[in-house]
Parts: C-alpha cells; sequence; structure tokens
C-alpha cells in the first residue's frame, strides 16, 4: 500500500492564514480519515511529531485529507 501524502510544505504564513481564518470562522475544508486494522508498510511522522508503534490487530487512523492543516494546528 503506497503512502497517500505528500511532504509538509505550508509556510508559518500559510499556517498562520489557517489559523486566522479559524478565528474568523470562515470554513477551512474537511478532514477525511480512515479507520482499518490494516498495517501500512509506511507510516510518517504527523508533522515533527513521532506517530506511537501500534500493536497487532489494533485499529488505527490514516488522515487521507487535512494532514497539513492538523499538522499545522
Amino acid at each position: 500500500m503506497a503512502q497517500f501524502q505528500r511532504d509538509f510544505v505550508w509556510t508559518i504564513q500559510k499556517s498562520a492564514a489557517l489559523l486566522d481564518s479559524i478565528i474568523k470562522g470562515y470554513p477551512v475544508g474537511t478532514f477525511i480519515f480512515w479507520w482499518t486494522k490494516d498495517r501500512l508498510r509506511s507510516v510518517r511522522d504527523l508533522g515533527n511529531t513521532p506517530l506511537p508503534e501500534t500493536k497487532e490487530g489494533e485499529t488505527v487512523s490514516f488522515v487521507l485529507d487535512g494532514q497539513k492543516r492538523l499538522t499545522s494546528l
């Protein structure tokens, strides 16, 4: 299974604009998650935060859309 997120490349200004939109109550898009017990061959960290290892058979959540916004927050 391939990775489905690109590298994080947002600038400080883009992250600040996201926070500004949230404060002003503007729509900032949706977040799409996938909950599965399947393990991916390659899992990246969320920004600079290492993701914990999951136990075999444990349900995990993957971010399909919204990773850059979540990382900025």
